[in-house]
């Protein structure tokens, strides 16, 4: 091969054909042999397989175990796991670092998206964002903890502690501190305001907006609420509208 640079024990030494490849660290792209602009720099990046072109890992085991294809993963541990997954970005320690084969993943955030294994097309961004997810795809979790569940898909969380660790419900939008909070099963949900739909679990396709709207709501279905406190005594009713 040619324009490869390798510094460090064990760095880059299977490299046979492979062009333009940076290794430098203790293990750090130690059994490639044929991949072509690949960066690995720290001890055990990109190191225990035949990683695919255009991989960037820079970190301490960052992609150590990846073989797809235009993965970067910045941050010690960030996508450790990973195994054939496409077009990744992990950016932050530990960052998705349980990820296997989801491809078009985007995570940033020290420990975001920590526990996504198959799931894919995924953007977390934020300390902790997305962490519980595992198989759920395409949600969006933006802000220091906010979650969208493990299983579902198609969730959007927004705001520091917005969504709910354990929705297995698709479609839910939750927007705002502890927005949506308690969903479980609960589908087709728009939270929008300070604790709207704190303890919901099973509710679906409640629309909720305004500051501390339908906080005591557990199942109840298909209501309306705007304004300040707007329902907030509601936990079980369905149908209803709260205007004010």
């Amino acid at each position: 091969g040619e324009q490869n640079t390798a510094f460090g024990k064990d760095a880059g030494t299977a490299l046979t054909t492979a062009d333009g490849c940076v290794a430098i660290g203790h293990n750090a792209l130690k059994t490639a042999t044929t991949p072509n602009n690949v960066i690995a720099i720290g001890r055990d990046a990109a190191a225990n397989q035949n990683v695919a072109v255009g991989t960037t890992a820079i970190g301490a085991y960052a992609l150590r175990n990846s073989t797809g294809a235009n993965c970067m993963a910045i941050g010690t541990g960030a996508g450790m796991s990973l195994s054939s997954a496409q077009n990744c970005t992990f950016i932050g320690r530990d960052a998705a670092y349980l990820a296997t084969t989801g491809n078009h993943n985007t995570v940033i955030g020290a420990n975001a998206g920590n526990s996504l294994g198959t799931g894919a097309q995924n953007t977390f961004l934020g300390r902790y964002a997305g962490y519980a997810v595992t198989t759920g795809s395409q949600n969006t979790a933006i802000g220091q903890n906010s979650k969208v569940g493990t299983t579902g898909s198609y969730n959007i969380a927004l705001g520091d502690v917005a969504g709910s660790a354990t929705v297995t419900g698709n479609h839910n939008i939750s927007i705002g501190l502890f927005s949506g909070a308690g969903t479980t099963t609960g589908t087709g949900n728009f939270f929008g305001g300070y604790e709207n739909g704190k303890v919901n679990t099973t509710g679906s396709y409640n629309v909720t907006s305004g500051y501390g709207a339908f906080t005591n709501n557990t199942s109840g279905t298909e209501n309306i609420a705007f304004g300040y406190i707007a329902l907030q005594q509601n936990t079980l009713g369905n149908y209803n509208i709260g205007i004010g």
